[in-house]
């Protein structure tokens, strides 16, 4: 039986994979003990238009694990220093972005070499945005792995078909729910803290607004909707230039932005103002 698991990832303030992290290692944590190793400091800002740090948010502490954020992207020392100071005799990664390939690479190695097992938590299978570079450095990534989680079943057949994956060592577990982190709230205070009226109906789309996300699909598709009261609300951080949006929306009253990063005690409010 593991009684102890070393994880990667980052937590809050740390944007990254913080609040998939965090409910991850809580979890976790109440079957066994947990070794944590998370970024101090993240890529560089114009490598994420939203920010890398949640300027809101305050380091949380996990009981029965231990944390140590000490991963710099910049510090190539840093991932050496990591890849030793493993713990445990399982290595789970939280594996999100192309960016940190060399970061994990070396860490990953490293933990092999020492006879670490490692578990890879794939949630980008495929990059974003597609171009060959960044399916290698994915492969790269994957190849370090012992076992292989995945959300959704279609990920798993694209694990196993475009990279080679052996089927039985790549499990299906569903991306749970995130716990609310802020005040909970009815719906009325909710729509009143967003300016929504109580009878309009309210489709929410959340989080950056990135090209493979298809926010025009949704916009063109909402505008052509005959529904009386209807209000499309796009909350999170625009990647891409917003005046596209803005002339996709034509100055329709029915559409909000909110063209900044929610925070994790604010998230709450958007899902309760929402319909759908």
């Amino acid at each position: 039986m593991i009684t102890r698991v070393s994880v990667i990832g980052t937590l809050p303030p740390v944007k990254g994979i913080s609040a998939y992290t965090l409910e991850f290692c809580s979890a976790l944590a109440r079957l066994c003990k947990v070794d944590f190793i998370g970024f101090r400091k993240l890529y560089p800002e114009f490598l994420y238009p939203g920010g890398t740090v949640d300027l809101s948010a305050s380091p949380v502490e996990i009981p029965n694990a231990r944390q140590r954020n000490t991963l710099s992207w910049s510090n190539p020392l840093s991932w050496i220093r990591a890849g030793f100071a493993f713990d445990a005799p399982v290595v789970h990664a939280q594996w999100w972005s192309f960016v940190l390939a060399p970061v994990f690479a070396v860490m990953l190695a490293i933990a092999r070499m020492r006879g670490k097992r490692v578990v890879l938590t794939v949630h980008n299978v495929a990059p974003h945005e597609q171009a060959r570079w960044k399916e290698l450095l994915n492969r790269s990534i994957f190849s370090l792995g012992d076992a292989w989680i995945v959300h959704s079943r279609q990920n798993k057949e694209t694990l196993c078909a475009a990279y080679g994956m052996p089927e039985g060592r790549v499990h299906v577990i569903p991306h749970g729910i995130l716990a609310p982190r802020g005040p909970d709230m009815s719906r009325e205070n909710a729509r009143a803290a967003l300016g929504i009226g109580a009878d309009e109906k309210v489709v929410l789309a959340f989080g950056n607004v990135r090209g493979y996300k298809a926010t025009d699909v949704l916009i063109k598709a909402f505008r052509a909707m005959d529904a009386p009261g209807k209000r499309l609300v796009v909350a999170g951080k625009f990647w891409e230039d917003r005046a596209r949006y803005d002339d996709l929306a034509g100055g329709d009253p029915s559409i909000t932005f909110i063209d900044e990063f929610i925070p994790l005690d604010k998230v709450t409010i958007y899902f309760r103002a929402a319909d759908l």
